[in-house]
């Protein structure tokens, strides 16, 4: 995520793109919330826990692409805490287990008759999973959570398998596109 290749670097153009996203989403959801869950060398971090204000994940995200403006003390902290694993965010492996795993515990706390979505963002050209990725993958389509996906690099084979468990949509933006 810390590549050139898209300007300034792969986590601002990410981080961009999700700000864009979650604005659309909100307007679109006046009555949902999001949650903002990265993953870095395969841990998750929760950002911001569920919100209904849409400034709170932008801001999250502001931050987060820029590696360090101030957007509150819990993304802070987690960016912190991200930096402590040996590197900024966007470094080290990605996990789709992990990054899935992570997005259900957030949503266990969305009511059943709750709508549960995930966007999940990623420059990954594979996935390393100290599991099995494909229990994540259905567990995430037997709690009827739409997975998207946008991927900064390539389309990778588990985040088309993820998206076509349920029909849902994958988005790729590669350099020179």
């Amino acid at each position: 995520m810390l590549g050139t290749d898209l300007l300034p670097t792969r986590l601002s153009a990410a981080c961009t793109a999700a700000s864009h996203f979650a604005e659309q989403w909100f307007d679109q959801n006046p009555v949902g919330s999001m949650s903002l869950v990265c993953i870095c060398k395969n841990v998750s971090f929760t950002l911001v826990p569920l919100t209904s204000i849409s400034r709170r994940i932008c801001e999250a995200l502001s931050a987060l692409g820029g590696q360090g403006a101030q957007a509150g003390p819990a993304p802070a902290q987690a960016i912190t805490a991200m930096s402590a694993l040996g590197g900024a965010c966007g470094t080290g492996s990605f996990s789709m287990q992990a990054a899935l795993e992570g997005a259900m515990h957030e949503l266990s706390l969305v009511p059943a008759a709750g709508h549960k979505e995930v966007l999940l963002l990623h420059a990954a050209l594979s996935s390393v999973d100290a599991g099995d990725v494909t229990t994540a993958i259905a567990a995430a389509a037997a709690n009827d959570i739409t997975v998207h996906v946008i991927g900064l690099a390539g389309e990778v084979y588990l985040s088309k398998k993820t998206t076509q468990v349920r029909s849902f949509c994958q988005l790729i933006i590669a350099p020179g596109r």
